[in-house]
């Protein structure tokens, strides 16, 4: 909205959601540890100038049926039934205000969820992860145990930011050829 600022607590003009999309953006993630910087009115905010625009979102939800109704989000291109998943480590330190949820990791959540688009038939299942440790250029161990857990469960695709610069990508073989490809942070 009109009362943008800068760090630590972010918020942005609705140009930049439109300019995104513009551009050729059509999928947004929203579960970051800056979803919460404007708190409750922030992410609802947020969703309902998504909605207007008529891109699709993930990873934040006005409250648990919209969560239930929603998530995954299912993609299909081409034919081939695209889940996405999100989730973040933290959103520094606020809490979001029920009944608001914020995709946090959490192992049994995501199992359930992972499960949940392998029924909705997923021909493949992303899982696009807040995490990591700024300006480091190499993945931490927590980053790497997540990774092996998300691939171990079915992920083919784990998609890393916000450490605000490159770390590694580790493709994972097997006799077939590629079998999942993890980006610890773009």
């Amino acid at each position: 909205g009109k009362a943008f600022r800068g760090y630590p607590q972010f918020g942005s003009p609705d140009e930049y959601a439109y300019a995104l999309k513009e551009a050729g953006f059509d999928i947004f993630l929203t579960a970051n540890n800056h979803i919460l910087d404007k708190r409750k009115r922030g992410l609802e905010r947020t969703i309902m100038v998504l909605d207007s625009m008529k891109v699709k979102h993930t990873g934040t939800f006005l409250n648990k049926e919209k969560r239930e109704l929603y998530y995954p989000l299912m993609m299909i291109k081409n034919g081939i039934r695209i889940a996405m998943l999100n989730y973040t480590y933290g959103t520094n330190h606020f809490d979001p205000a029920p009944p608001n949820i914020v995709n946090y990791i959490d192992r049994k959540i995501i199992l359930k969820d992972i499960s949940l688009a392998k029924t909705m038939k997923a021909d493949i299942i992303v899982a696009n992860i807040h995490w990591g440790q700024e300006y480091v250029l190499k993945h931490n161990k927590e980053q790497q145990q997540l990774a092996d857990f998300l691939v171990k469960n079915g992920v083919q695709l784990v998609i890393g930011g916000h450490p605000h610069v490159v770390q590694p990508i580790d493709i994972r073989k097997d006799s077939l050829g590629i079998k999942n490809v993890i980006v610890y942070s773009m």
